[in-house]
């Protein structure tokens, strides 16, 4: 295992890679925890604060950060880049 599998930041990687696909999205807007389990995240590694709020956001919501996401890798902004950001 390298140094950041299973950190709340690979967590929190596998969970925006998964709201990317419209599929995922809408199965995680309705039941987010299942979603995000099936998914292989495990979202007991999610920070408290980032877990409430990712789960409660709605379908259309989920898809302005994919699109924010999308947006971000096409630009060829780093990941660590883009955690600066927000």
């Amino acid at each position: 295992m390298n140094s950041t599998e299973g950190s709340p930041s690979s967590e929190i990687k596998k969970l925006a890679d998964m709201i990317s696909d419209p599929g995922q999205r809408k199965a995680f807007a309705d039941e987010p925890e299942k979603t995000a389990t099936n998914a292989g995240i495990d979202v007991g590694r999610l920070p408290d604060e980032v877990r409430s709020t990712l789960f409660d956001l709605s379908h259309e919501e989920l898809g302005v950060l994919a699109r924010v996401k999308e947006s971000l890798d096409q630009a060829g902004v780093s990941r660590e880049d883009a955690a600066k950001i927000f």
